[in-house]
């Protein structure tokens, strides 16, 4: 077919009628429930119906599992390899479409006749030759054991599509490693650093999606990662209410004495003890009810208590006003029973020794006044008077009258 001539030789075995028209072209997009190859990263840029690398526009370098049957008139003039798209020109000869349409964008002639070619007037060629074509056996490019006995041409794109040989690049942004096989793949993303996986800590409430690469960091300053209490309590608690529970709750936490003037500062498991002997703790009186500080107790001058001591003292002053009175008025009727009995026996000594003391004391002032004008005669000689005392003598009178009356 590819040679001048042929066309005839081959006219008996295809239709003519099947001449008149493009046969529908593979949709190379399918991708049956698997991403297509073509849509992957790759490591490098290849063909979705070969799997080779080569330019968009070039003739797809099938590798055929017996490529020596395959007879010269079912190749292409201009690469020398199968048909494939293959198309007619006007002067009856068949090339591959892809390198035809190059070969025209260069030299618009038949390549084997040199005759003029337009592209309007290319038709596909009959489609019992593509379809023959199709069938023909191709070895995968990447080598897989799933076709190690050859896949039919016009299946190949599709066995690329699940093909587990087939390179790829890791689909995770940001990773650089290339030429991954596709069976490979899963066993990479499973420790990708750059796979995007759920925070360890999601059963606590974190809802991030981080890269593998980032756990540690993230877990850093993760909000909701259990952690243990730094100040030593024990307690097991989300980061975000770590500082609440330190400033709150931890027994471990050093904190200052609530009451003011006091400075001490103690964990917090001790201020229930040190309340209870704390100075500065305010206390209500068991008397008075008053609120007064711990260390003012002793001072504190109870209203009540001062008013049970001044009854008590003014009982106790009473209780010894009452006993001087009682000691005053025994005192005075002994003093009055004394006076009677003393005026009793004043006036018995009076009748009793009233005569006699009166008789002495006559006798005595008698007696004195002998003496005393004896005396004054010595002693001033001279005029007397006509009883015998001396001139401007003073001598004792007799006893007033009435003086004994007092014996």
């Amino acid at each position: 077919l590819g040679q001048p001539g042929a066309k005839k030789s081959a006219g008996a075995a295809i239709s003519s009628s099947a001449i008149h028209h493009f046969p529908p072209q593979r949709d190379t997009s399918r991708t049956r429930g698997v991403t297509p190859v073509h849509t992957l990263p790759t490591a490098m840029s290849r063909c979705a119906d070969c799997g080779a690398d080569h330019a968009g526009s070039a003739e797809h370098p099938f590798v055929y599992v017996n490529e020596a049957a395959i007879a010269d008139n079912f190749r292409d003039a201009i690469t020398m390899q199968p048909f494939f798209n293959p198309v007619d020109l006007p002067c009856g000869h068949t090339f591959s479409r892809a390198s035809l349409f190059a070969h025209l964008e260069n030299n618009p002639t038949c390549p084997l006749d040199r005759s003029a070619v337009s592209k309007e007037a290319i038709r596909p060629t009959a489609r019992a030759l593509t379809q023959y074509l199709d069938t023909l056996l191709v070895k995968c490019p990447y080598a897989c054991a799933a076709a190690a006995a050859g896949v039919p041409r016009e299946q190949l794109s599709s066995h690329l599509l699940d093909c587990e040989n087939v390179l790829v690049s890791c689909i995770n942004n940001g990773c650089t490693e290339a030429d991954l096989r596709r069976q490979d793949l899963p066993t990479h993303q499973r420790k990708c650093p750059f796979q995007r996986i759920e925070c360890p800590e999601a059963a606590s409430g974190c809802c991030r999606q981080i890269m593998r690469k980032d756990v540690e960091h993230h877990l850093g300053e993760c909000q909701f990662r259990i952690l243990t209490c730094t100040k030593g309590c024990g307690a097991s608690i989300r980061r975000s209410r770590l500082d609440d529970h330190i400033a709150t709750t931890c027994d471990r936490t050093v904190v200052k004495c609530p009451f003011a003037g006091c400075e001490m500062h103690m964990p917090r498991v001790d201020i229930a003890a040190h309340n209870d002997v704390c100075p500065r703790s305010p206390q209500e009186c068991l008397t008075c009810g008053l609120i007064v500080l711990r260390c003012d107790t002793a001072a504190h001058l109870c209203i009540k208590t001062l008013r049970h001591e001044l009854i008590a003292e003014r009982a106790a002053h009473k209780a010894e006003a009452d006993a001087h009175k009682a000691d005053t008025d025994a005192l005075t009727a002994r003093i009055q029973s004394l006076e009677v009995a003393h005026r009793a026996d004043l006036a018995r000594l009076r009748a009793e020794l009233g005569s006699e003391l009166r008789a002495e004391f006559q006798s005595a002032v008698d007696k004195m006044r002998q003496d005393l004008l004896r005396d004054l005669n010595k002693a001033m000689p001279g005029p007397h008077l006509p009883n015998g005392v001396p001139k401007g003598a003073q001598m004792p009178r007799a006893a007033p009258k009435g003086f004994f009356s007092h014996f």
